[in-house]
């Protein structure tokens, strides 16, 4: 019984110090389609099957110029997790848009975690599990590792506008809807 506790204390201890993998692609029941699954990265959208609506959005979004320098000085302490379903039209319309803006700023890629979640929006072992998440995608800011707000599956203004919001203090997930 020790050595069983013992052994099971080792492998969480290791799956939690080892490096994440990279997202795999997997079929997924639940959509009836190949599905990206796991930690991602803008790589992994760039492969088929994903890259024809990845890139296509990519390339075509301008992110607001404007909404852009008064983002800058505010994103220096910020981390984002962006949880998105590579089998949803939102997913696939709001996340190339949101690396976008992210590489306008120069946000450093190390503090932009990316989970890609299954059609039930799972990913136990990325410690997503059954109602973690609502919608995808849902992108949450979090400064000093404290959720700040979150924008959840479309944006009320734009990204970046809702971004600039929430690190301004006036818009989080629970007084979204007052301003819909």
């Amino acid at each position: 019984m020790k050595s069983t506790l013992i052994f099971a204390l080792i492998m969480v201890t290791a799956h939690v110090a080892l490096p994440q993998q990279p997202g795999k692609v997997v079929f997924d029941e639940a959509t009836n389609q190949e599905i990206l699954y796991g930690d991602c990265d803008v790589t992994d959208f760039q492969k088929a099957p994903f890259s024809k609506w990845f890139n296509q959005e990519f390339k075509s979004y301008i992110p607001d110029a404007a909404i852009s320098d008064s983002l800058n000085p505010k994103v220096e302490n910020i981390e984002i997790k962006i949880i998105l379903g590579t089998w949803c039209s939102d997913s696939q319309r709001e996340v190339p848009r949101f690396f976008k803006i992210l590489e306008s700023l120069n946000f450093p890629k190390e503090k932009t975690y990316t989970v890609c979640v299954n059609g039930e929006k799972t990913a136990v072992e990325y410690r997503i599990f059954q109602g973690d998440i609502e919608f995808v995608p849902t992108f949450i800011i979090l400064l000093e590792g404290v959720e700040i707000g979150r924008i959840v599956e479309t944006p009320i203004h734009s990204l970046e506008k809702d971004m600039l919001d929430i690190l301004n203090g006036k818009y989080n997930r629970s007084n979204a809807a007052d301003e819909v």
